[in-house]
């Protein structure tokens, strides 16, 4: 499996511990050690992406910083708000690449 966020996952955990990087991805210490060590027997997909999100964040276009795919979330399923600002992100969100309502309808 040759995948650049493996990569990124077993440098992160190669310079603390597999223990403190799982904690910060909220996962089990043995899931992440089995990805790392290239014997998860499943597919590592979404392990993977929650690492890239956590590590690397979501560049939020409307805001111009980067948030967890947690805060992306919450902003994105927020309901049709009536102030100018509100709506403004609220518009922004729901045509992003970001968002996972989005990405679920062909």
């Amino acid at each position: 499996m040759s995948d650049k966020r493996l990569e990124q996952l077993q440098a992160a955990c190669a310079a603390s511990s597999i223990s403190k990087v799982a904690a910060k991805l909220g996962m089990p210490r043995p899931t992440v050690s089995l990805v790392v060590n290239e014997k998860y027997p499943a597919n590592p997909e979404n392990i993977l992406r929650r690492f890239d999100e956590v590590w690397n964040g979501i560049d939020c276009p409307h805001l111009a910083r980067q948030l967890t795919r947690d805060e992306c979330n919450a902003f994105s399923d927020r309901p049709r708000p009536n102030q100018p600002l509100g709506l403004q992100h609220w518009r922004v969100c729901q045509h992003c690449k970001h968002n996972m309502k989005r990405e679920e309808t062909p």
